[in-house]
């Protein structure tokens, strides 16, 4: 039989503060999986699949389910499914671990923990449970309610506190200054931050900043599969050095070779004697890439809407000539259903004009572009979208929100 291994993922219904997204793996064989550096956890519902797992730090073989916290190298590991088995994932927020089990994360020190040395014996029901049910999506809201259950509410504000301090180092990856600026938004000490993000992440504010810089870039090659040199700047890497040496350390291999292996697993369904999938890109994969392929039809339509609207007005301007506002806002003050429809649609054109000086941060470029939003209509907007699709590689987060908004 061939060997393949596939998933899909979701979002989390409750916990979207600390949960990235569930993922369910399907297979029957062996698979080799390889997993990066990155600045989260994982929690995998194992139900009796051997898994073996391989990283500079230990080796472990075992049935079992198990926690990864933070891991500050690439781990490899080895999972053996049956009869078209299923294993069900969590990716979290590394904080989320000590809000569900109390236990201060830098005990773990970046070891593989089976679940059952802290949750104990209703991890069992737990797995009963998840395999009971078909659905991705019941699953994870079976996980989600176990997570609720465990949740230390009483460590709410602390832990709450560092995932904003963990935010706001997302946020500003690419600046040189990002520790001292955090240091001075929450108004602590450097000693404070140190043992805050000790506990909450079991990693230093400086290896979760470098963590959180390699996986921007790692998101950002796996879209658009290249790197130009200047583009180093806009992640914080002062030089093509740091950046392969960090590279190198997060994900074991040379960027070369990644680019390499990376248009190897393109659809993430291998099918070889060996297969081998690149977790960290799960979430990549699962919501970038068809995220950047609506984001393709999108723009088709932003180009068909354009052309058509660009063809139309110099028809009607060539056979009624320019004089577009005089009529515009005499059919409003003729106070008819032409004027009705002109005056809802410049309610419209303002609103998009606002929301384009939003997006911009009413800057003074904002402001400008809004003005001629506002008066360019679809004539504006369409090439304005359709530029701005591609600023963010297919982000419609960001689209939407602008760059900073969407990282807050």
């Amino acid at each position: 039989m061939e060997k393949e291994l596939s998933f899909h993922s979701c979002k989390p219904k409750f916990l979207n503060n600390w949960v990235e997204y569930f993922v369910l793996f399907k297979g029957n064989g062996m698979f080799q999986v390889n997993v990066s550096a990155q600045p989260f956890a994982y929690i995998l519902f194992n139900f009796n699949h051997s898994l073996e797992f391989i990283s500079q730090n230990q080796k472990l073989n075992t049935k079992k389910s198990f926690i990864e916290p933070v891991a500050l190298s690439p781990i490899k590991f080895n999972i053996k499914l049956d009869s078209e088995s299923e294993i069900l994932g969590a990716k979290i927020k590394p904080s989320f671990l000590y809000f569900i089990t109390g236990i201060p994360l830098h005990l773990f020190s970046g070891n593989i923990i089976e679940i059952s040395e802290i949750f104990n014996t209703d991890v069992n029901e737990l797995l009963e449970k998840i395999n009971s049910v078909n659905f991705l999506t019941e699953k994870a809201l079976i996980a989600e309610q176990y997570f609720l259950k465990k949740m230390k509410l009483s460590e709410e504000k602390q832990v709450s506190d560092n995932i904003n301090a963990v935010k706001y180092l997302a946020a500003n990856y690419f600046s040189t200054n990002s520790i001292d600026d955090l240091l001075n938004t929450f108004n602590v000490s450097h000693r404070t931050l140190e043992r805050h993000f000790a506990k909450y992440t079991g990693v230093s504010p400086k290896t979760m900043l470098s963590l959180v810089r390699f996986q921007k870039i790692l998101e950002y090659v796996t879209v658009n599969k290249s790197l130009n040199l200047d583009k180093l700047w806009d992640f914080g890497y002062y030089d093509y050095a740091h950046f392969s040496r960090d590279f190198k350390k997060y994900s074991g291999q040379t960027f070369e070779n990644f680019k390499q292996e990376l248009k190897n697993v393109e659809n993430l369904q291998v099918k070889s004697e060996k297969p081998v999938v690149f977790l960290p890109h799960i979430s990549i994969y699962e919501f970038f890439n068809t995220e950047r392929k609506n984001m393709k039809v999108f723009r088709v339509f932003l180009v068909a809407v354009f052309a058509m609207e660009l063809v139309y007005t110099i028809i009607a301007g060539n056979n009624h000539g320019w004089n577009l506002f005089s009529i515009f806002f005499n059919d409003i003050t003729a106070m008819n259903w032409a004027g009705q429809f002109d005056l809802d649609f410049m309610c419209f054109l303002m609103i998009t004009g606002l929301w384009v000086a939003w997006r911009n941060h009413f800057s003074t470029k904002g402001i400008l572009l809004g003005i001629i939003a506002t008066v360019g209509g679809i004539l504006f907007l369409a090439p304005y979208l359709f530029i701005v699709s591609f600023e963010v590689n297919g982000n419609m987060k960001e689209l939407l929100l602008g760059k900073k908004r969407a990282n807050q």
